[in-house]
C-alpha cells in the first residue's frame, strides 16, 4: 500500500493533475449525486462572512469548524453542533474532489481549527476509481497541512440505499466500501482520525436505509443526528 506522499515536488505535481481534471471542473451534478441542483455555490447562511468570521472567533477565542464536502455535508444543519466553536457548512452540490481543491483559497481564509472533509459519492459517478479518489484526498490533506495549523478529520463516504446501488452501477455500495477502506488505510498512515460513516448508516445488507434517505442518496434529518452524533467525540479530542 502506498504511502502518503512526502515530496512537495510530488504532491504539488498531483495537484497540477488533478487541477486539469476537466470532467469534473463544472461541478454541476448533472452526471453525480446531484441531478437535482442547479447550483455551484457555498451556503452563504454559514459561509458568507467566513474570513470575518475566522478574524472574530480568533479575536475572541471561539474555535472555527469547517464542514466541507459535497450536498451531502451541504445539507446538514451544522450550527450548535458544538458549544465552544462556531461550525461553518462548506458543502456545495455536485462538488468531487478536483472541485474542493478548485475552492481551497475560502477555506484557508476562514482560518478553521479543524475541518471535516466528506467528498467522494460524485466522483464515483464520473467514472472515478477508489484509488483516483484517495489520490484526490491526498491533494486535499496535503494543502490544508502546509497552509493551516488545523485538524483534519476524514468522513467516509456513505452507503446507497438497495435501489439505487442496483440500478446505477457506478454507486454500488461495493464500490463505496472499496474506497473507504482505502481512505481508512491512508488516514491511518497520514495520522489523521477516520470517521466511518458507512458503518453508522448501513443496514444489515450494507445499505442505506430507506428511512435515512430520501431519493437513494441525500440524508433525512433523521440520518443527519446520526451523524451528527458520530463527530462528536472529536471535538472533545481536539477542540477542548
Amino acid at each position: 500500500m502506498r504511502r502518503l506522499v512526502d515530496s512537495f515536488s510530488l504532491i504539488f505535481s498531483l495537484v497540477l493533475v488533478i487541477l486539469s481534471l476537466s470532467l469534473v471542473a463544472g461541478g454541476d451534478g448533472a452526471s453525480g449525486a446531484d441531478p437535482a441542483s442547479g447550483t455551484n455555490t457555498v451556503s452563504g447562511a454559514n459561509t458568507a462572512s467566513g474570513a470575518d468570521a475566522a478574524e472574530a472567533n480568533t479575536a475572541s477565542g471561539v474555535n472555527t469548524v469547517v464542514m466541507l464536502g459535497d450536498s451531502l455535508t451541504k445539507g446538514g444543519q451544522w450550527s450548535g453542533l458544538d458549544d465552544e466553536s462556531v461550525v461553518l457548512n462548506y458543502g456545495v452540490s455536485g462538488d468531487g474532489f478536483n472541485d474542493i481543491v478548485l475552492r481551497m483559497d475560502e477555506v484557508i481564509e476562514a482560518e478553521p481549527d479543524m475541518v471535516f472533509l466528506q467528498v467522494g459519492v460524485n466522483d464515483l459517478a464520473r467514472l472515478k476509481t477508489p484509488q483516483d479518489i484517495v489520490e484526490g484526498h491526498l491533494a486535499i490533506w496535503k494543502i490544508l497541512s502546509l497552509r493551516l495549523d488545523c485538524k483534519i478529520v476524514v468522513c467516509s463516504l456513505t452507503p446507497v440505499s438497495r435501489s439505487m446501488s442496483g440500478r446505477r452501477g457506478y454507486f454500488d455500495n461495493r464500490r463505496i466500501r472499496e474506497v473507504n477502506a482505502l481512505l481508512a488505510e491512508e488516514a491511518a498512515e497520514a495520522g489523521l482520525d477516520f470517521v466511518d460513516l458507512y458503518a453508522v448508516f448501513a443496514d444489515q445488507d450494507q445499505a442505506l436505509p430507506n428511512h435515512l434517505t430520501f431519493d437513494g442518496i441525500h440524508l433525512t434529518p433523521e440520518a443527519y443526528d446520526l451523524w451528527r452524533a458520530a463527530l462528536a467525540p472529536y471535538f472533545q479530542r481536539h477542540i477542548y
